[in-house]
Order: structure tokens, then C-alpha cells, then sequence
């Protein structure tokens, strides 16, 4: 069984209908859907504890009204809460989530004043004991002394894995010292662009001169179109399943979470991408951002079905 230690908290997912974008100065009706537990660290935390890791996840959690729901949650997806941190200072974060047809659009708050979170000793023991880190920038920025720790990981030999969303990162150079301390990285279309200032080939071969004799994993996710998985010596194409699309909030941390699961396990790239492919396209059938909290059984029953389906 892989620990995994996961820095980033959940938040509350609201979901809203529109029966199209609105242009600039427009105004449209939203109707409400839902509200739910979710969170791009929190998602990808209840994958990996279902899958069958030992995961732990470090935050802040706001003592509000909230409180109890996000951590039930989290243990329901096998994620242990030792080193969570609650407290009137911190805040639940909402993100509306705007769903125009199978098409979502989230807003995400930004506040200044996060309060930080204090990686006590026990924390730390859970960090040195840990197979992988998961995380990514604004989490890890939270942390305090987080350059430090940061360097300690590296020293200790403890893998890390971040999710390079584009909210989460200003630019490769600002914030290099993340990026280039990254053992493993995950983009999709928004962030690789963001990241390279490239689209299409010119951003992968610039994907390839970053990563150059290094040891780096380079996640580049394309949707519909499948994976593209990047070392100094492999290039894997991982093509999608393709499934009728109810919701795809959830499918890069699914990805995510289901492809380090199985590369903690030794697999082939293509394998653990394969993997990750199938439990990402599951997860889109489902209106819920962490409808990829599924064991491993439900992700192969999965594959199975889909290939006997192919077959007929």
C-alpha cells in the first residue's frame, strides 16, 4: 500500500445551469443544480484513498456550518484527516461551477489573506514517511516555509507529483522553483499553453527541452483526445474512452490520482495511463466532481465493459 501525502483542502462545489455563455455586458438566468463537496486537491485525495492508498491530505478547513460535510466526505473516500487543520481564521471556499450543456466554466475565488497553514511535527513525520506528495502551487504556497520544505522533500528523496492547473501558477518563470522541483506534472490545454506560451507540437517539443536528462513525468491531457505522456526517453499516447458526457468537473483529478495510483505500483507509463484514461471516463458520466472516488474493482469492471462494448 503507497502513502500519499496530499497538500490542499476541500471546498464546496456550486453548481449552476446556463442556457448559453453570455457575452460581455449580457445578462442570462443561472439556475441552481447543487452544491456539493469538492476541490481539485480534495478530488484527487478521495481517488487515491479509494483506490486503495494510504492517503492522508494537510490543510486548513474553516470551522463553519461546512465543516462536517467536507470532512465526512473525505473519509468516505478513504482520505485520513490527522493533519487537518480547523479553525475560525480559515474560510470554505465556494466555486460556482456554470454548466452550459455537458460544457463547464468555474470561477474560483481568490483571496489575499489565506491563512496559512502550520506544518506542525507531526505533519512532517507524515511528509518523510510518505511514498509521493500530491499537490500544486497556490496549495503549497500556504504552507509555512514552504521554500524549505520544499527543499527537504527533495533531500529526503520523496517523489512529488503536482496538478498544473492554470489557476494555480502565474507563469513557469515566477515560479520555477515549483515546476523544477516536480517529479511528475500534469497539464491539460489551458495550463500547457500558459506554461509554454506554445500550442500543438510547438508546446510539446518545449515540454521536452524542459524536461531534458531529467527524470521529470510530463502528464500533457488533451480531453477527448486522450493523453500524451512525455519523458527524456518515451512519448505514450493515451487515447480516451469515449463515453456520452454528463460532467467533466473531476476528470483531470480523477486522471490524476488513478495514474499515480498504479505508477506507485510499478506499471508502465502506458499502463497507468490507460488505467487513468478509464477511471477519468467513468467519472464523466456522473454530475459530481468526485465521482472518480472508485476502487479499483469498479475502474477494471469499467475497462472490461468497454471493451466488451467495442467488441459487439
Amino acid at each position: 500500500m503507497a502513502k500519499v501525502v496530499v497538500v490542499g483542502g476541500p471546498c464546496i462545489d456550486e453548481y449552476y445551469r446556463w442556457d448559453h455563455y453570455p457575452k460581455l455586458g449580457d445578462k442570462i438566468n443561472s439556475y441552481f443544480i447543487k452544491a456539493v463537496p469538492g476541490g481539485i486537491m480534495a478530488n484527487a485525495a478521495a481517488v487515491i484513498g479509494s483506490l486503495g492508498n494510504d492517503c492522508q491530505i494537510l490543510c486548513n478547513l474553516g470551522d463553519d456550518d461546512y465543516t462536517e460535510l467536507l470532512l465526512d466526505t473525505l473519509h468516505d473516500g478513504h482520505v485520513k484527516t490527522d493533519c487537518v487543520h480547523v479553525s475560525k481564521k480559515a474560510r470554505t471556499l465556494k466555486l460556482p461551477i456554470m454548466m452550459v450543456g455537458s460544457e463547464r466554466m468555474i470561477i474560483v475565488p481568490v483571496f489575499e489573506d489565506e491563512f496559512p497553514f502550520d506544518c506542525t511535527p507531526e505533519c512532517m513525520k507524515l511528509l518523510e514517511a510518505a511514498d509521493c506528495v500530491y499537490t500544486n502551487i497556490v496549495d503549497l504556497k500556504r504552507v509555512k516555509g514552504y521554500e524549505a520544505l520544499l527543499s527537504h522533500l527533495r533531500e529526503k528523496k520523496i517523489k512529488i507529483m503536482m496538478d498544473a492547473e492554470s489557476s494555480t501558477f502565474d507563469s513557469y518563470e515566477s515560479e520555477r522553483l515549483f515546476f523544477d522541483a516536480a517529479d511528475v506534472l500534469s497539464f491539460n490545454d489551458f495550463s500547457l499553453e500558459k506554461f509554454t506560451g506554445k500550442t500543438g507540437p510547438a508546446a510539446e517539443e518545449a515540454v521536452a527541452r524542459f524536461i531534458g536528462q531529467s527524470d521529470k513525468i510530463v502528464l500533457m491531457t488533451q480531453g477527448a483526445k486522450g493523453c500524451i505522456i512525455r519523458t527524456r526517453n518515451e512519448r505514450v499516447e493515451i487515447p480516451a474512452f469515449p463515453v456520452d458526457v454528463v460532467d467533466t468537473t473531476g476528470a483531470g483529478d480523477t486522471f490524476n490520482g488513478a495514474f499515480l495510483h498504479r505508477l506507485l505500483r510499478g506499471d508502465t507509463l502506458r499502463d497507468a495511463g490507460t488505467f487513468a484514461a478509464a477511471a477519468a471516463a467513468r467519472c464523466i458520466t456522473i454530475m459530481d466532481p468526485r465521482a472518480g472516488a472508485a476502487s479499483e474493482a469498479a475502474v477494471r469492471e469499467f475497462m472490461q465493459a468497454f471493451g466488451a462494448r467495442k467488441e459487439l
